[in-house]
């Protein structure tokens, strides 16, 4: 789970095998060495491993740094939580219904993808809402799931476990629910 003083650290691996803690290691020396300049001003930063360090480039294709709203970059004394995970590159399958008319034809209904998806991998840091916001709805989700995970009691514990987003079209209401799937499933399931 996400923590207020840690600095989390997605990394998408090329591989699903690798000695984690020495890849932690890599990363740890890797995160050290970016420059000051780079975070200057920044709540998240994307960075694309390709070119950068030839050792790390066999095992990691991306990473992505997130610290939360006003906090400080530190690496040294704030300990980096490190999120591993191998996305997809499957594309979205498309389930869909015959119309109902007497031609047959198939109307698309839905699009699955299996997550992380790296369709969605720079989802999560495009999104421009007002401060804040995405944080507490990802924080929302996690408590909401932890609750479940342990089978809270409901009537000892209340929490409302629906969101409703609502907008006209084009505002990011879907957007966001992508990214938050993309970001649990990275966050909850992490290998």
């Amino acid at each position: 789970m996400s923590n207020s003083s840690v600095v989390n650290v997605e990394v998408a691996t090329k591989v699903s095998k690798y000695d984690k803690f020495v890849l932690e290691e890599e990363l740890k020396n890797f995160l050290n060495n970016i420059s000051p300049a780079q975070l200057q001003n920044r709540e998240n930063l994307f960075i694309n491993i390709s070119g950068q360090d030839e050792s790390l480039y066999s095992l990691v294709s991306s990473i992505y740094l997130e610290k939360a709203t006003g906090a400080q970059w530190d690496f040294e004394s704030q300990k980096p939580e490190f999120y591993f995970f191998k996305p997809s590159r499957r594309e979205a399958e498309i389930e869909s219904f015959e119309d109902g008319g007497g031609d047959s034809e198939e109307v698309p209904a839905s699009n699955h993808w299996i997550l992380p998806s790296m369709e969605f991998l720079t989802l999560w840091e495009n999104l421009v809402y007002e401060d804040g916001l995405k944080e507490k709805i990802l924080k929302f989700t996690e408590s909401a799931i932890v609750f479940a995970k342990h089978n809270v009691n409901h009537n000892i514990i209340s929490c409302n476990r629906i969101i409703l987003l609502h907008g006209p079209p084009g505002t990011g209401k879907t957007s966001l629910c992508k990214a938050i799937a993309q970001k649990l499933s990275i966050r909850l399931n992490s290998v």
